[in-house]
């Protein structure tokens, strides 16, 4: 078991950093995916 008192201020500044790029990341996908799906859509009608 690793002790969290340890790590150094930078690690959570890291963490931070990824979660929120993941999160922004996936959503940027999700709408992007949710466009191209409403042209299709749109160009079939």
């Amino acid at each position: 078991m690793f002790d969290v008192t340890t790590w150094g201020h930078w690690h959570w500044v890291t963490l931070a950093w990824a979660q929120v790029l993941v999160t922004y990341g996936g959503y940027g996908l999700f709408v992007r995916w949710r466009l191209k799906r409403l042209e299709e859509r749109l160009s079939n009608d």
